[in-house]
């Protein structure tokens, strides 16, 4: 290790299979807590010895730091602090306190606090059985972690008890204190080898993931006093065949008998109902459990149930969903998650649907709205619904959210052009769905990003601004209207729809972004309205566009010309964009050009030579004419002082030979800061440009009409 060192970071020596022994500098502070992506620090590492001196000013080692590792031996210096986790599946055979360590003391494998009421650390290498010392009233969580024991009693001293306690253990049987009140958090949790359980009368709640996929218990007995059992507490417990519930009981938990298998289940309680493998509770006006596990299952909802519970029927085998005209019902998150439903028709009294509802039902085909008022379709209600078919939203809806319908790859028309109260599509709505057709209301006001990215839709009708990506690669859209409330579209909205032909830019669009139309190969018709206030087109927006030859105006325009292939204000004051796939080999600026506008001569394969005759031009913006690789000459007659945006000339590897500039030479040091090369505007070049002659001298209208007129069919 370097001298100096004072951190191992998170997965710094993970899974190096070949270092057994690391020896450590004193100046080592910290052993990093585990931190996703690194993962612990030595996760399934070789190292068997770590070794640190007595001086060492290690401070704190990290939860689960040595997980899964080959560490043989543990020793502790006199500042530093642990967590029970660190160690967890280690073979400890040796641990070793410095003296005046003031947090623990240490016996037979087992590490105590100070005072040694309470244990903290038990190695996974002690083997047999344990009882809990009559001065221990706590055991520290995760203190029997990954250990080897057989079986452990825990007398009434011990008051308290924490989270992860036994989890991962190799415990057979455990006796615990009859006093006890609570199964804390994961305490059995992944316990392969413990079978029966025996939990005092005195227990009242059993906490989160207590007994998770400890796939060999096969009887417990649930205590008389209990009235909490918190989510999932026994899933995963394959072998469970047969559980009664307590007539106390009132707090049930989400998923408590997810992945059980075949269980009968006896309910002492009159406020728990059950139905079919369908549990309910508040006079049966919550679904909270479903433990079926028949295949193809056909499943009635009573008539009084009013909420469906969290993730209740997650990755369970049905088919068909009924309800029985109920009056009031919500569905909350992720209720039918991964599940094979395949049809499901909603009541009149249907209120809302929960996050996730049908995330990942590739077998569902059909949902129906009977008269439904909702006005929400959730985030990622049918995501990865692959196999839907027969949808209608119903007229209510004024939110879709964000990934509802991404992947639903069959949908194909599902009304969203009547729903007139519509506000809100969220980003990646309609993602890589089968949607086909999207001619929104006015009452829409947003529409986020990627909504309908490689989708099916082929006719977009839009009043709102239109966000980046919107209907990328939709290979299939042919119609697109924008009305007066689109002000600006996002970079790469359109690119590669490569079946549009053509659109109106509505009065008030001031901005097309970044390659907004890139590669729409048919695109040949682009018209403005009278009235227009378009003031900038962004780069590569017409990259790939090679049937776009023009911009359509109005006769009567007085906003705009378009002239030799480029967009300009009336005044032509300012070059909005230059149209790449003209043809156009020489541009001569208007006179009384005074700005050419960000990235407006981007990527034009046919530009050569581009001439600035005036005395008015004032700015070149951002990337002006980035990527006109056979750009050649550029010619300034006036030298008066000019801005010049970065990247100006970027992708332009013609204009740093020989004789590229014609320019005066007080204007040469703003081209040399775009990294023009000063030969660049050198006179003695072996081949000249055709123009380098007059260089310096105004150009007349007569001398450069050769060129005007040098077009490649």
């Amino acid at each position: 290790m370097p001298p100096n060192c004072q951190k191992i970071s998170a997965g710094c020596f993970r899974y190096t299979t070949s270092l057994t022994r690391l020896d450590i500098p004193d100046t080592l502070k910290t052993i990093e807590y585990q931190v996703n992506p690194y993962y612990r620090a030595f996760d399934h590492s070789a190292i068997s010895r770590f070794v640190l001196s007595p001086t060492s000013n290690l401070e704190n080692i990290g939860g689960d730091s040595f997980a899964d590792s080959k560490l043989t031996s543990i020793y502790i210096p006199k500042k530093t602090i642990f967590y029970a986790a660190s160690f967890q599946n280690c073979p400890i055979e040796e641990i070793v306190i410095h003296p005046e360590n003031p947090y623990y003391k240490t016996k037979d494998l087992v590490v105590f606090s100070d005072n040694n009421s309470t244990i903290y650390f038990v190695s996974p290498f002690k083997t047999g059985e344990y009882t809990v010392p009559s001065y221990v009233t706590k055991i520290g969580q995760s203190a029997f972690r990954t250990c080897s024991l057989s079986k452990v009693t825990i007398g009434n001293q011990v008051t308290n008890i924490e989270t992860w306690c036994f989890a991962q253990s190799k415990i057979r049987e455990i006796i615990l204190p009859s006093n006890m009140l609570s199964i804390p958090e994961a305490m059995f949790a992944f316990c392969g080898t413990i079978s029966t359980i025996q939990i005092p009368d005195s227990v009242t709640k059993i906490g989160l993931w207590a007994f998770y996929y400890c796939d060999r218990l096969n009887k417990i007995d649930l205590p008389k006093n209990l009235i909490t059992l918190g989510d999932e507490v026994f899933r995963g417990c394959h072998k469970l065949k047969n559980l009664t519930l307590s007539a106390k009981l009132k707090e049930i938990g989400v998923g408590l008998f997810t992945d059980v298998g075949n269980i009968n289940i006896i309910s002492l309680n009159p406020e728990i109902f059950i139905d079919g493998f369908i549990m309910y509770k508040d006079s049966n006006q919550t679904l909270f459990s479903y433990y079926g596990v028949t295949e193809n299952a056909d499943l009635t909802i009573i008539n009084k149930c009013n909420f469906i519970g969290k993730g209740i029927f997650t990755g369970k085998n049905l088919r068909n969903i009924y309800f029985d005209n109920n009056e009031n019902i919500s569905l909350d998150s992720y209720v039918f998650d991964s599940s094979t439903i395949k049809t499901i028709s909603f009541p009149s009294g249907l209120k809302s649907l929960g996050i996730g509802t049908f995330q990942y039902c590739s077998k569902l085909s059909t949902v129906s709205f009977q008269g439904t008022m909702i006005s929400s379709i959730p985030e990622k209600c049918f995501y990865q619904c692959s196999s839907l078919k027969s949808i209608t939203l119903p007229t209510s809806i004024t939110t879709i959210g964000k990934s509802a319908f991404e992947g639903c790859e069959n949908i194909g028309d599902i009304g969203i052009s009547k729903l007139e109260n519509l506000q809100t599509i969220s980003d990646s709505a309609f993602l890589k769905s089968g949607l086909t057709t999207a001619n929104l209301a006015n009452s829409v006001t947003l529409v986020g990003s990627r909504a309908f990215l490689q989708s099916r839709i082929a006719n977009l009708t839009i009043n709102c601004n239109i966000q980046n990506d919107l209907c990328r690669s939709c290979t299939n859209l042919k119609t697109l209207t924008m009305n007066d409330g689109v002000t600006e579209i996002g970079p790469y909205a359109f690119s590669g729809c490569s079946e549009l032909t053509g659109f109106i830019i509505p009065q008030n669009l001031r901005r097309i972004l970044d390659f907004a139309f890139e590669s729409c190969s048919s695109l040949s018709s682009v018209r403005m309205v009278m009235y227009c206030t378009l003031e900038s087109v962004e780069g590569g927006c017409f990259y790939g566009c090679i049937n776009l030859k023009k911009i359509e105006l109005s006769t009567y325009d007085r906003s705009y010309l378009f002239q030799n292939s480029a967009l300009t204000f009336y005044n032509q004051s300012k070059l909005i964009i230059f149209l790449p796939y003209s043809g156009i080999i020489n541009f001569v600026a208007p006179m009384d050009m005074k700005e050419i506008g960000r990235c407006a001569f981007m990527g034009s394969p046919s530009l050569q030579r581009v001439f600035f005759n005036g005395n008015k031009i004032e700015t070149i913006g951002y990337q002006a004419f980035r990527d006109c690789r056979n750009l050649n000459l550029i010619f300034f007659a006036s030298s008066n002082s000019i801005t010049i945006g970065n990247n100006a000339f970027i992708g332009c590897p013609m204009l740093r030979k020989c004789g590229a500039f014609s320019i005066p030479e007080s204007l040469q040091p703003k081209f040399i800061e775009q990294d023009i090369p000063k030969i660049a505007f050198s006179n003695d070049c072996p081949s000249l440009n055709s123009c380098q002659a007059i260089r310096c001298s105004p150009i007349s209208i007569f001398s450069i009409t050769p060129f005007i007129t040098m077009l490649i069919s």
